[in-house]
């Protein structure tokens, strides 16, 4: 995704190490994904087709991803009509850390969400809070799974060469559930 999206902790470099002593506490969500400049990727589903768009997280709060979203674009609106099955990913390279969530989404036009939501970058996409294109669509995740390992080039190549010596794949990190509310 982008280097600006600074998720917190560690990250993983496969899609399931299996881990002997596996700890499956629930992370939660707040700990996982910052507000701000983090960049998800909202998928939905209407019928048999899907689609997947970018989108800034503006607001993370207990199992609640927020967005400023775009009032009149179709995904938005399959959303707001309950025709869309919604699914969002986040990815953060930098720190090798990886989420999938499920969960359920709402569109809301409020301007008074959109005015704690509202940030200098969202200009570039809307007029102001008060815009009357703009809505914010909530994600309240239900499930999810999260992958972290060790961070940078240098921590996932010394990550791999203690795994590969040792046997061990601990050295290439965790995974586990996504608190759900």
């Amino acid at each position: 995704m982008t280097d600006d999206c600074q998720l917190k902790g560690q990250s993983d470099m496969t899609t399931n190490p299996k881990h002997d002593n596996e700890d499956l506490t629930p992370r939660a969500l707040t700990d996982l994904v910052p507000s701000g400049m983090c960049i998800a990727m909202v998928n939905t589903m209407v019928g048999r087709t899907h689609t997947s768009r970018p989108v800034t997280v503006a607001n993370t709060q207990g199992q609640r991803l927020s967005f400023l979203v775009a009032r009149n674009a179709d995904w938005v609106t399959s959303i707001a009509d309950r025709a869309a099955l919604v699914h969002v990913t986040v990815a953060n390279d930098a720190n090798s850390l990886y989420l999938s969530l499920n969960g359920t989404a709402i569109v809301v036009h409020d301007t008074e969400d959109a005015v704690l939501l509202w940030s200098k970058p969202a200009g570039i996409w809307f007029d102001g809070p008060d815009d009357p294109n703009l809505a914010v669509l909530h994600f309240d995740v239900t499930e999810g799974h999260y992958w972290d390992g060790p961070d940078g080039i240098l921590g996932r190549a010394v990550a791999l060469a203690r795994a590969a010596i040792t046997s061990n794949d601990e050295a290439l990190g965790t995974d586990g559930p996504v608190a759900a509310g």
